[in-house]
């Protein structure tokens, strides 16, 4: 390093943060992330020529290119146990392996003049952990510790006011452990450290844009801009907790629905196990269709004729439309409207009485609700009550 590049320290004249800045670099238009202008800070003397980096330039790329394949060789190594270690537990995720090149290296050696740069810099291999919902980060965290030395570790989220939105990935600073260590393969990596940062696929796309948007040295970034980039962080911190409670719920119906279809399956030993496939998928019929108003409304009047006539309302309808109404879409359709009663007794309380729909006029109104075009199939009775089903409930 020339004589030129000694590093002086600067000030903050607003909020007093401290910064550096190398004698070729122009001071004037540095600014600060609050507004304000930096300044050459008089209660620290600036380094000498004499403090700053022994190595030239030449040195330090000439020790980097002998120490590359190495790390070269530690990113596929972390890249591929991460992968095997998260196979099993995660189900959506990518992983993104970099080595720092030379001239960004370079460039934060002079930046925060570390004296020592292959041991202060610890992020020249870096692994990057994509992951689709947020409540994955604790699972991936904890595989971290557990297969790797971990030095450092730091949530970017802790680091924000309660009140405020930014940049959120958890980040950790790790080394091979050292039982590891003594496989052959391992045996050149003894002093190198990686960066291992991991952060949901919302977050990532909020740290690349917010990076192409904002990083520009020592140009201020006015307020109303920063003051957008936290109202777009908020809406997507809130889409990554939205995305977890939607997976939960799809998780938990598909789970139920699993049930709801095992227990028919139970009830209706008759059937042949390798029919049961295609009752669900495709086949519906009188008896099916009947054996499914048997079992899930036990409880109401069975009158055979009014299932002949869902069944063939049905049934015309399949031929002329394109979403088509299976016995699946019927078992579905009970699982998803299941407070069925409460929407009846409203209907009945119109005319003052107690009566219930029979079975078949339990599916017509189901049907109706799910699909409004099968009231021009259904029976006038059921079309008509329906329609003024329709408008008590909404």
């Amino acid at each position: 390093m020339g004589t030129s590049e000694f590093i002086k320290d600067i000030k903050c004249n607003r909020c007093g943060k401290q910064s550096k800045i190398f004698s070729e670099q122009i001071l004037e238009n540095k600014y600060c992330e609050c507004g304000g202008k930096y300044e050459y800070n008089p209660e620290i003397d600036n380094f000498s020529d004499s403090d700053s980096i022994n190595l030239t330039k030449n040195d330090l790329k000439r020790e980097y290119q002998k120490k590359y394949d190495n790390y070269l060789e530690l990113g596929k190594i972390l890249k591929n146990d991460l992968e095997k270690s998260l196979k099993s537990k995660v189900d959506k995720f990518r992983i993104e392996c970099r080595i720092k090149d030379f001239d960004k290296f370079y460039e934060k050696i002079q930046r925060k003049s570390y004296k020592n740069p292959f041991k202060e810099i610890e992020d020249i291999c870096g692994i990057r952990i994509i992951c689709y919902f947020s409540d994955d980060l604790e699972i991936i965290s904890k595989i971290i510790k557990e297969e790797f030395d971990v030095k450092k570790s730091v949530n970017k989220s802790d680091l924000l006011d309660a009140e405020k939105f930014g940049y959120r990935s958890k980040h950790f600073i790790i080394k091979i452990k050292n039982d590891d260590l003594k496989q052959y393969e391992y045996q050149n990596l003894k002093d190198l450290t990686a960066e291992i940062q991991i952060r949901t696929l919302l977050m990532d796309v909020h740290a690349s844009i917010q990076h192409k948007l904002t990083y520009k040295k020592g140009q201020y970034i006015p307020h109303k801009f920063q003051h957008q980039l936290a109202k777009l962080s908020a809406i997507l911190e809130l889409a990554d907790e939205e995305f977890v409670r939607l997976k939960d719920d799809i998780w938990e119906y598909d789970y139920e629905l699993k049930i709801v279809k095992e227990n028919f399956l139970n009830e209706n030993r008759k059937l042949k196990v390798d029919d049961f496939a295609n009752i669900f998928r495709q086949e519906l019929t009188i008896e099916t269709l009947q054996k499914f108003l048997d079992f899930y409304f036990s409880d109401r009047e069975k009158i055979f004729f009014k299932t002949k006539e869902l069944y063939e309302n049905i049934k015309r309808y399949n031929d002329e439309n394109n979403d088509q109404i299976t016995l699946n879409t019927l078992l579905e359709l009970y699982y998803i409207i299941d407070d069925l009663e409460d929407l009846e007794n409203k209907y009945f309380a119109q005319y003052e009485n107690e009566n219930k729909w029979h079975q078949s006029e339990c599916i017509n109104q189901i049907l109706i609700i799910a699909h409004p075009k099968f009231k021009d199939y259904a029976a006038n009775d059921s079309s008509k009550s329906t329609m003024t089903f329709r408008s008590t409930i909404y």
